[in-house]
Order: structure tokens, then sequence, then C-alpha cells
């Protein structure tokens, strides 16, 4: 079955934790939706319940699908309040992306 996604998809370049049953370290959010985000992080297995914490918000899902590397994440709830909201909000809107190439985190220099 294809599922068909409805919520708009932003890159981006977010710093976060990520905490399966068995492990937990640093990720990285590549790019992020209402519903969903995509994380690169190694050993995650589709079906398995996950923690990402981003901006100091918890957000809980399930693995939709996984690679060696990187796995997509389904939000148990769309996010409807919180920094990762906001967050999300502030860079998709028409003078954010009016104002060119963005820089994320500690990276950006």
């Amino acid at each position: 079955m294809i599922e068909h996604r409805i919520a708009r998809r932003t890159e981006v370049r977010i710093d976060a934790v990520v905490a399966t049953v068995v492990n937990s370290g640093p990720a990285t959010v590549t790019d992020i939706s209402e519903t969903g985000a995509k994380i690169m992080y190694p050993d995650a297995r589709p079906g398995e319940r996950i923690s990402l914490v981003a901006f100091g918000q918890d957000v809980c899902g399930t693995v939709a699908w996984a690679d060696p590397d990187r796995f997509g994440m389904k939000f148990d709830q769309g996010l409807t309040e919180g920094p990762i909201l906001g967050y999300l909000r502030q860079i998709a809107s028409p003078a954010a992306r009016a104002s060119g190439p963005r820089a994320f985190g500690r990276r950006a220099a």
C-alpha cells in the first residue's frame, strides 16, 4: 500500500537526539513536516518505536522505513504546538524563503 503525504516537507539541518528501545544517541533531522521526519541515524528498524528530541521538545512515533544510515519517522500525533513546529513555520514563511539559503546550528560558519 502506498501512503500519500499531505503535509509539506521542508529540508532542514537540526541537531537532535533519538532513542529507541535498545539505543539512543545524537542524530540530524534533514527533512521534516508536521507529520514526520527524515533523520540521519544508524540502526533503526521499520516498525520500531522511537523518540525524537529537538529544541527541547520530545516527539514520539514509529520508524516508517530505514536505510543503514537514515530512517523516516511517522509522528504519533501531528505537530500542533511547540518549538519544533515554531521553527518549521518560521523557516517555511515567505520572508524566510525570500532571504535566501539558511544556515543551521553550530555547523554554519
